[in-house]
């Protein structure tokens, strides 16, 4: 395996050398690349594999954020429709969250109120949950599975308290692409299958995040919270008696559903990274 270097000094060692090896080879009068006549997918293999922006030579950033422009932000909201953010953990659980992170032990939670059973039709999961997962990408199913291995693991008492970091979560998977993982567990969020109560990272106390599926009553009791109910589920409207043509109907409005949904994982991606610009008055 290649390793590539990420430290901002190798970084910007490397950005030097490209420069001057274009400048050498025939940039412009300035001394700044000609880009139009390198090789594009070069630069953009360099980009993804050092983490650098070609186009600027101050960005040396790993994995930042790409803005839309204002045009594309516009189309997306039009598409996503009406957007309510993924819920988070109710106080009482939140709170219960962080007793846990110290103690790790398991709340006495009387049982009969972990299995209950939900109002719709019951085999192993709610009839409205299996519709909601069949709908998600391959990624997010796995994801979804290998927390809900967890959850049977701990005979449904951790609930919430469900531990899962990307790490974990690419092993349980096979999915080794960090990427993919967080666009699973944000459209399992979106989606309205799982809550995220979100950890921290950096050099001091750091903990991973813990999970909630939204199908079954959380540690404490509390009945399922079902958010997926209020995302809504396509539902087919056809009056043919062609087989074909009622399942091609299907596959359109599901194909409908699903740009709706990817629409909303862009605008709720674009909330939690684009942080309004303070006043420069101020």
């Amino acid at each position: 395996m290649r390793h590539y270097p990420h430290s901002r000094a190798a970084r910007l060692a490397v950005y030097g050398l490209l420069l001057s090896q274009e400048k050498r080879d025939g940039g412009t009068q300035d001394g700044t690349p000609d880009w139009p006549s390198c090789d594009r997918i070069g630069l953009k293999l360099l980009k993804l594999q050092l983490g650098v922006d070609l186009s600027d030579p101050h960005s040396t950033r790993r994995g930042q954020y790409k803005v839309p422009a204002g045009i594309e932000i516009a189309r997306i909201k039009a598409l996503a429709g009406p957007l309510e953010m993924p819920r988070g953990y109710s106080e009482q659980l939140a709170s219960y969250c962080d007793e846990y992170r110290n103690t790790d032990r398991l709340p006495r939670t009387d049982y009969a109120k972990l299995t209950a059973k939900p109002s719709d039709t019951f085999r192993m999961f709610p009839a409205k949950c299996r519709r909601a997962l069949g709908y998600a990408s391959p990624d997010a199913k796995l994801v979804f599975w290998a927390l809900w291995d967890q959850y049977e693991d701990k005979t449904a008492r951790a609930n919430g308290i469900l531990v899962a970091s990307t790490d974990w979560l690419s092993q349980k998977t096979r999915v080794f692409n960090r990427n993919r993982i967080s666009s699973a567990v944000l459209e399992l969020e979106v989606r309205g299958l799982v809550r995220v109560k979100r950890g921290r990272g950096g050099n001091g106390v750091s903990y991973v995040n813990n999970f909630l599926l939204t199908a079954f009553p959380d540690c404490l009791g509390n009945p399922p919270t079902a958010d997926y109910e209020r995302q809504g589920l396509p539902q087919s409207k056809s009056v043919a008696n062609d087989p074909d043509t009622i399942a091609l109907e299907e596959r359109e409005i599901s194909a409908r559903f699903n740009s709706r949904i990817e629409a909303q994982m862009a605008i709720v991606r674009y909330t939690r990274n684009v942080r309004p610009k303070r006043d420069s008055t101020t």
